[in-house]
């Protein structure tokens, strides 16, 4: 930046080599001694200088030499042991030379804005990638599930031996329960969460068709909220084997039973429910049937407290932490026709 110190006479007193390029032109740069070539558009440069020696503030300042044109700024400056002020000069920007720096930054900020689209474009085709092999891999276990559920089922009708017969639909009930979480992911097009009545609606309906005789009947009332698969997963493996326990052993000698799901909120979190009106299925967690200690790992895996209680039949109850619900909205699941009636259902 030019800064020079002139007197009102328009003599220089000192100035920086930016100002003596500024001020002269290249021929008489090293005789350059006063700016009486440089005159103000209207009036003459000593009267100007004069009004600026008089005021403590910048005055702006347009001298014209010729074609050429410089824009300063001027104000008094009181010297040691003089009593009249000299006049400060600094060059002030035009505004053509604003005009080209301004250009200048906005340029390297559309040049930056152009790198940050381009790497953000990067990132969510990225994301999307990634979204698409995460729903491919759900269809594909989907549909792997299904067909394991599919082989079970057929070895289980060429079985010789009952008890073969009924570990094998056992373990495709088992393998069907899996394939359900991942069925809902595909119908929703998600990969991490469900919903607590589409899971459980489906799941009962898969049982009543299955394994579930005519006389007995699959109800349900459920608290509808979204929960992480792999939170969903454990509940409705959990709630399949009571269900097909119940189914088991609670009706023998019967020609009518219910067996209700109930899942519910509460005070301090969540509860689920898995009660019989059939008679009292003498087996608790602490056992060592398979079936009870599955149901007690899943409960423990829920952070879950497990109790059963013999009233009327027999009652599994399975209080679960607040914790178990998603809060991030997802799209809604549709239900089926056949749900919606078992919904319905008092």
């Amino acid at each position: 930046m030019a800064v020079s110190i002139v007197d009102k006479n328009g003599k220089i007193i000192a100035c920086n080599p930016r100002a003596s390029r500024l001020y002269s032109s290249p021929e008489d740069r090293l005789a350059l001694s006063e700016l009486n070539a440089w005159q103000p558009r209207s009036g003459k440069l000593t009267e100007l200088l004069r009004s600026v020696a008089g005021s403590s503030s910048w005055v702006p300042i347009a001298l014209n030499r010729g074609e050429k044109r410089i824009e300063l700024k001027g104000r008094a400056l009181m010297v040691d042991g003089r009593a009249e002020p000299h006049i400060l000069l600094m060059e002030s920007p035009s505004a053509p030379l604003r005009f080209a720096e301004h250009s200048e930054q906005v340029r390297r900020l559309n040049a930056q804005l152009i790198v940050q689209q381009k790497t953000e474009e990067r990132l969510r085709a990225a994301i999307q990638v990634a979204e698409d092999l995460r729903r491919e891999v759900v269809h594909r276990v989907k549909n792997n599930l299904a067909i394991v559920a599919a082989l079970l089922r057929t070895k289980s009708r060429t079985a010789e031996h009952p008890a073969a017969t009924e570990a094998l639909l056992l373990a495709a009930t088992r393998v069907h329960s899996i394939a359900i979480i991942h069925d809902i992911l595909d119908a929703r097009n998600e990969t991490e969460t469900v919903t607590t009545k589409a899971v459980l609606m489906a799941l009962l309906d898969h049982l009543q068709d299955a394994i579930c005789p005519a006389h007995i009947t699959l109800a349900c009332d459920v608290l509808d909220i979204e929960i992480l698969a792999e939170t969903a997963l454990p509940i409705c493996l959990l709630v399949n084997e009571l269900v097909t326990n119940a189914i088991k052993h609670a009706f023998r000698g019967r020609n009518s039973g219910e067996i209700r799901v109930v899942f519910k909120h509460e005070k301090e979190g969540f509860v689920l429910v898995v009660a019989d009106n059939g008679v009292w299925v003498d087996e608790v967690p602490q056992r060592k049937g398979k079936g009870s200690q599955i149901v007690l790992a899943l409960a423990q895996q829920l952070n879950g407290q497990l109790t059963v209680t013999y009233s009327e039949g027999t009652t599994w109850t399975i209080s679960l932490p607040l914790a178990i619900k998603r809060t991030t909205p997802s799209p809604p699941f549709m239900f089926s026709n056949n749900q919606r009636d078992r919904l319905e259902r008092p």
